[in-house]
């Protein structure tokens, strides 16, 4: 004890005396950029955000070299990437359902690239399906208990539902699930090199959780499990604690969830740092034919833990902005989108923004309904009424107003 004691003096002593020394280092280290193992390097930082300003969290931005810096974006979509080499780099930020964003940047210190900009709709296909993460905190259903017999690397297995499931407009009785996290409603494939879906050689007719070279081990298990009463029951299929090919230290489970009514749910589970787990090398979604297909993504590494993507049909909504009106000089007058619809349900947004004439205030652009204030004329100005609906799907519509000349006094 007084060994230790006496220990921890000399090195308070020894502290004080460095004081000076380090607070030189520190202003030094301050005036260049970082290093590691002698090498200069730097940090990357921005923002993901939609075209509508709001922020995309679990964002993953990576810098696209052999050293692949990575992080995830808070919930504000901020993200820094430090130790970066000085260089030109390209760097690629991702998240699901939407598609990436690549931007260039040159570093030779602390650079902040700003607002990487993500469409605010999310993907669909040509048939109006969209797929929309649903949040992160989504675990695995403890119904999914039957353990398939399907073991291996790069197998499949046939297997006959206990009920139809509705896929590309389709009852389907019958699926192939293979090892390497996909099924197939047609032909049976274990193939393990995945491929954008929108290539021609990528399986038709099949749903992809988390296709890549996957492994079924005596530490994993393929089960299944139903759900629901008739009318709204669902099929799981869980791919539980399997290992990537190439790497044995990349695991985790998969649980895919098809519908009577064509929803198709896909939770992610036990994803931890590994590029592997988080789908660097993996593609996701789904595919009718050559032409009909949705990608939630593809080598992007944005899956996060308790992460759940829903699948589902939805239509694009209609705007209506009113019909074109003739004001007196100076008077307020309304704005009324009201009357448009969407015909998947309630849930729709507003934004309301002047195109044409000369510049007036509209009080709140966010509502269905709002006033402009008194405005001189002689003027025609228009207004243009952007309704979007829960999925980010949008349309938008045009008024014009004419404002008479003031009156004579």
């Amino acid at each position: 004890m007084t060994e230790r004691l006496h220990d921890r003096t000399s090195r308070r002593s020894r502290a004080r005396l460095l004081l000076p020394l380090v607070a030189l280092f520190v202003l030094l280290a301050a005036a260049a950029p970082a290093s590691a193992g002698g090498e200069e390097t730097g940090t990357i930082s921005g923002v993901a955000k939609t075209d509508l300003g709001s922020p995309v969290g679990g964002a993953h931005a990576v810098v696209q070299d052999s050293r692949q810096f990575a992080v995830t974006s808070s919930s504000t979509g901020a993200f820094t990437i430090v130790n970066v080499p000085v260089g030109t780099h390209q760097v690629v930020v991702s998240a699901p359902c939407r598609p990436p964003q690549v931007t260039t940047v040159t570093v030779d210190g602390t650079e902040n690239v700003g607002n990487i900009v993500f469409p605010s709709s999310l993907n669909t296909d040509s048939v109006d399906h969209v797929c929309r993460p649903a949040g992160t905190n989504f675990g695995l259903d403890p119904l999914v208990t039957n353990v398939l017999p399907l073991t291996g690397d790069d197998a499949a297995l046939h297997v006959e539902l206990p009920f139809g499931v509705l896929f590309y407009g389709s009852l389907r009785t019958s699926l192939n699930v293979s090892t390497n996290g996909f099924v197939t409603f047609g032909t049976a494939s274990a193939a393990r090199a995945n491929i954008e879906l929108s290539d021609v050689n990528a399986p038709s007719d099949a749903v992809f959780a988390f296709w890549d070279d996957l492994v079924v081990d005596a530490s994993s298990a393929v089960k299944t499990g139903v759900r629901g009463t008739p009318g709204s029951r669902a099929f799981k299929i869980r791919w539980e604690n399997v290992r990537h090919f190439d790497d044995a230290g990349a695991r985790l489970s998969i649980e895919l969830t098809l519908t009577e009514t064509g929803r198709i749910d896909m939770v992610y589970s036990g994803v931890e740092s590994r590029l592997l787990e988080r789908g660097s090398s993996a593609t996701i979604g789904i595919k009718g034919t050559a032409f009909q297909f949705l990608q939630q993504s593809s080598n992007n590494a944005n899956v996060l833990n308790g992460l759940d993507v829903e699948y589902l049909t939805d239509r694009a909504p209609v705007a209506r902005a009113g019909a074109d009106s003739t004001v007196a000089s100076g008077t307020s007058f309304p704005l009324d989108g009201s009357q448009s619809t969407d015909p998947d349900g309630p849930g729709l947004s507003f934004l309301w923004t002047q195109v044409g004439g000369p510049a007036t205030t509209i009080e709140d652009k966010t509502s269905a309904t709002t006033t402009v204030k008194g405005a001189t004329g002689p003027a025609t100005v228009t207004y243009r009424v952007r309704v979007t609906d829960p999925f980010g799907r949008f349309s938008t519509d045009d008024v014009t107003v004419t404002i008479n000349a003031p009156k004579p006094k």
